[in-house]
């Protein structure tokens, strides 16, 4: 635990929370720019409760304020956020209707692709990006 606070001391130096707020904001906003995606999250893994918690959510009107404060169990048997915690490994989905891991949060969904966010080989989250078109991140 000791070693979990140090190094998120390293990564954050001396940003306050509305800072990194502010940085995973932008990170989610750039990367929805770059691939043109519909919906972007970041989830962060909070290891003292074993669970990914929505941290950074845009664009703003789709993800409700109980939505940015969700907690989502990585021993849930369903969902591509949990698989990919537990795998360490990204995970593109072309189709989500067809997925045996997907568990519908947004009804107009239909591909999705999140990726670990991993520093020194460790797992801190992943980065979450859904678009409404099938096949999009191809």
């Amino acid at each position: 635990r000791v070693a979990d606070i140090e190094v998120l001391q390293e990564v954050y130096g001396s940003l306050e929370t509305e800072e990194l707020e502010d940085s995973l904001s932008n990170l989610v906003s750039r990367t929805l720019a770059l691939t043109d995606a519909d919906y972007g999250a970041i989830y962060l893994l909070d290891r003292s409760a074993a669970e990914p918690m929505l941290l950074s959510a845009l664009p703003e009107g789709r993800a409700t304020e109980d939505q940015r404060q969700e907690r989502i169990s990585v021993n849930n048997s369903k969902g591509i956020l949990p698989h990919v915690v537990n795998t360490g490994k990204s995970y593109r989905c072309n189709n989500v209707l067809e997925d045996e891991h997907y568990f519908a949060i947004h009804a107009d969904t239909r591909s999705e692709l999140i990726a670990p966010l991993v520093f020194n080989n460790r797992l801190y989250g992943a980065i979450d990006l859904e678009s409404t078109q099938l096949n999009w991140f191809n």
